[in-house]
Formats: structure tokens, C-alpha cells, sequence
């Protein structure tokens, strides 16, 4: 098993074929998520030991010394200075048989769209990290309250949305908490009732001095369970469909221009449907030009399977797409199928919705943000069909509220570019949550989508 640093991967070209998992890390700021992977990194021997003092040094001339194995996953100059994540930062976890891709969030509530859109990206599991000397309330709408122990409701929200069960929920600091077993096991009773809905690991670690990371620590005697490295490794890959949906979507995440040879321009993401394969014409959106799909490495056989639904891949694309350069592409771009089962703009869609919680209602003519694993776009609630099972008609459209804990139809039309699928055919782009003044008041998943196939309309 082995742990290294990744920027692109595409999976014809590296892992010897290996299936993929994609494991988000997640958790409130300062809870050690960074220092978590930093150091399991570095216990694996995926740095150099000149590296791993370069970056101890930087850390105590900043007088953050405690953040040396946490500055090895944020490269960003002002993460350093802050002392937090502002971004999403992706790392491999190789096993014998699975590429685990690892991806460290932010956990400070500026940056929660980040964190969001890595819990829709996972596809076999999720790390849930907690600071054990935190007590954690067990109302699952703890994410309203402004307490620091509070775990976001946005994640846990956001994985129920990718139908995710298996949690490996780490339980940081146990040095400060003395190694006692009896604040282990109390946080572990606060959170059975929140995550109640999933099938949660729980382990005791201490990660800045590396405990029960790979090896199980001799001051926590009282735990026989895996270390955290087990448990990444007994994360299986999801099963294939066996009706897999013929178009392509893809999520990028992130560039890299190649200097002096604009054919090593890369582009990095999600595919969250359909195949990707060398030659195949794909559409970016936004902009709408279509160009060739190229693999990492030269001379690959036309029609050769690149990735395929929920792996993370790169691929090479030219320095400029019509009217589109290469530069102007950035995170949250997408891309998809020109041809076989086309994608388009997204001009409106029909969707089951469940309130979880909501300060007051939600009507016809209110708008909501809508984040889906392609990214998100402020949506205005055209209609409401159904309400809890029931059909609203014409007349009483514009009265009917939807409630905390009611269930719905409603008609969403997205106010700017947004990407949906019918979550029959691509649940990844068929399901999402629903925001309210920054805070998630709901999930959905999409029955009926109606596109943009005209051109100029795509493009406004």
C-alpha cells in the first residue's frame, strides 16, 4: 500500500487499471483534517525527508508549528498565513486492488461550497473528522446553530444525496483528552442518532503525533478496532449500473497549463457519467465548443476507455477551443457528450423534494441555491405540483408553502448556467440540495429536465 500526491490521474493511464474510489474528508474548521492526510502521507514515505523539513521550517517562521504536516496539502500562500483550507486539495491512497482518492475540504464556513461539492463527490465512503474534546449535539439540524461542536448539516446532507453509507469517523486529539476512554465513548453515543442513516467506523486518533493512523497506538490500549489506514482500505468501489447512461458528463475541478507546449494543457475533474474515451468529441460548457478528447499519453488507440461514471481523470484539451481559450477554463466547467446523448444547458426541471428544515416556507416565486455535483445556480420555484403525495391544482399554486419535513413536486428554473440530468439516468447530476440564506434547508432529486438545444440561448 502506498500514499502519494496527485494532480491528474486518468485511469487508463496509471493504477494498472485499478478500480477508484473517491473519499471526501470532512469536517468543522480546526478539527485536523489537513494533518490528518499531512501526516498519513508522510508516515507512508510519499515525502522526502528534506521535504518534510522544508515545510516544518516554513511552518514555525509563520509561529505555526503545530501545522507542519497540514502545510504539506495547503500549498496556497494565504491558506499557510490563515491557517486553513480555502480549497479543495485531492491525494491518493493506493491499496493492493483500489486507487482511494483522498480529498481534504475546507471546514471553515467561507468556504462551504467547497466542502459541499467534494461530499457529492463521493462514490465508496467518507471521513467525518471530529475534535473529540468538543462535545456534539445529536439534533441532526445542528447545522443552524452557530455551535463550534456542531457538525455542518451541509455534508451529511450532501452524502445522503450520493447514497453513501459507509463513514470511517475519525476522533482527533485524544492526546489533549488525555487518551481516556470515556470522552471516546460518550461523542460516540452524541453522534449515533445523526448519523444514524449511515454505517460509521469509529476510531480514536491523536494525527499530529500520528496515532492509530497506520499503527495503533500504546496509549489507547482500550481500542482493538482498525487503524485509519484499515479503514481507507476497506473501502470498496460502488458496483457499475447495468444500464449505464450513454452521455458523458464531466466536472472540472482543476487546470494545468503546460509551459511552452500548449498540448500538455490538462484538465482535471469528476466524470460523473456515461464513459469517456480517446477521440470522442466533447462540448464545454460555458462556451459550447466542441474539441477532441486526448489521454495523458501519446499514441492511444482511438476509442479507448479513459474513465468511466465516478472516476477522477485528466485528459489533454487544445490551447484554444474556438472562441474559448484555455485560460478562461476554470473549476466548475463542464463537459460532455457532442454527439450520443448530447449534454445542453439546463432551461428548467421537475424534482421530488424534502424539506429538512426551514425557518419558515417555501412558495412559488422564492429562490433557492441548488448545488448538484456539477456545481450550482440560484433556482426560482416556479411551481408547486404535489404536496406530500397530494396534487396542488392551477388555482392554488401560488398559496401552497412548503413546510419543515414536508415532502414535494416542484418546478425549479435555474437563473443562470446549470447542468441537470434525471436522476434515473445520472444520479449525480439528479440529485442535490437546496440553500436559503447559506443555510441547506433540503434534497432533491430531478424527475424531468427541459434543455437549451438552441445554440444561441445555450450561450447567453
Amino acid at each position: 500500500m502506498s500514499v502519494g500526491r496527485e494532480r491528474a490521474t486518468t485511469s487508463g493511464s496509471s493504477g494498472g487499471g485499478k478500480e477508484q474510489v473517491v473519499v471526501p474528508v470532512l469536517g468543522v474548521v480546526d478539527a485536523g483534517k489537513s494533518t490528518l492526510l499531512g501526516h498519513l502521507l508522510a508516515l507512508t514515505g510519499a515525502f522526502q525527508e528534506r521535504e518534510l523539513e522544508k515545510v516544518a521550517k516554513e511552518a514555525q517562521e509563520l509561529g505555526k508549528s503545530s501545522f507542519k504536516y497540514a502545510f504539506l496539502l495547503d500549498l496556497r500562500k494565504r491558506e499557510r498565513e490563515r491557517g486553513l483550507s480555502m480549497e479543495n486539495h485531492q491525494v491518493r491512497f493506493e491499496t493492493a486492488t483500489t486507487l482511494v482518492n483522498l480529498v481534504d475540504t475546507p471546514g471553515h464556513p467561507d468556504f462551504r461550497k467547497a466542502a459541499i461539492s467534494a461530499g457529492f463527490m463521493a462514490n465508496g465512503g467518507a471521513v467525518l473528522v471530529y475534535d473529540v474534546n468538543i462535545p456534539v449535539t445529536n439534533d441532526f439540524s445542528a447545522g443552524f446553530t452557530s455551535s463550534k461542536g456542531a457538525f455542518d448539516t451541509d455534508f451529511l446532507v450532501s452524502l445522503r444525496c450520493t447514497q453513501v453509507k459507509k463513514l470511517v469517523v475519525v476522533w482527533n486529539k485524544m492526546d489533549t483528552a488525555k487518551y481516556a476512554q470515556g470522552i471516546f465513548d460518550e461523542r460516540v453515543e452524541q453522534v449515533k442518532r445523526r448519523l444514524k442513516d449511515f454505517s460509521p467506523i469509529h476510531i480514536p486518533v491523536a494525527t499530529f503525533h500520528g496515532e492509530n493512523l497506520i499503527t495503533r497506538s500504546s496509549n489507547m490500549p482500550w481500542y482493538s478496532g482498525p487503524t485509519v489506514a484499515d479503514a481507507l482500505r476497506s473501502l470498496d468501489p460502488p458496483p457499475r449500473p447495468q444500464r449505464a447512461f450513454a452521455g458523458a458528463r464531466f466536472v472540472c475541478h482543476a487546470t494545468y497549463r503546460a509551459m511552452g507546449d500548449p498540448k500538455r494543457n490538462l484538465v482535471a475533474g469528476q466524470l460523473l457519467s456515461g464513459t469517456l474515451r480517446q477521440g470522442q468529441k466533447l462540448k464545454v460548457l460555458p462556451g459550447c465548443e466542441v474539441f477532441p478528447l486526448l489521454s495523458l499519453r501519446e499514441g492511444v488507440p482511438d476509442g479507448t476507455v479513459l474513465g468511466r461514471a465516478g472516476d477522477c481523470v485528466a485528459f489533454r484539451v487544445p490551447a484554444t477551443l474556438g472562441e474559448l481559450s484555455f485560460r478562461k477554463i476554470h473549476a466548475g466547467f463542464m463537459f460532455g457528450s457532442a454527439e450520443r446523448a448530447p449534454m445542453y444547458r439546463t432551461a428548467g426541471f421537475n424534482a421530488e423534494v424534502y424539506v429538512v428544515r426551514h425557518p419558515t416556507s417555501m412558495s412559488a416565486g422564492q429562490e433557492l441555491l441548488v448545488l448538484n455535483a456539477g456545481g450550482g445556480a440560484v433556482c426560482k420555484i416556479a411551481a408547486i405540483k404535489e404536496l406530500q403525495g397530494k396534487p396542488v391544482e392551477e388555482k392554488d399554486m401560488a398559496s401552497a408553502h412548503i413546510k419543515s419535513k414536508q415532502r414535494a413536486v416542484i418546478r425549479l428554473v435555474p437563473q443562470g448556467r446549470f447542468v441537470a440530468e434525471t436522476f434515473a439516468n445520472a444520479p449525480r447530476l439528479g440529485a442535490f440540495i437546496m440553500m436559503d440564506n447559506g443555510f441547506t434547508v433540503g434534497l432533491g432529486k430531478v424527475v424531468a429536465v427541459t434543455r437549451y438545444t438552441d445554440v444561441a440561448k445555450e450561450k447567453a
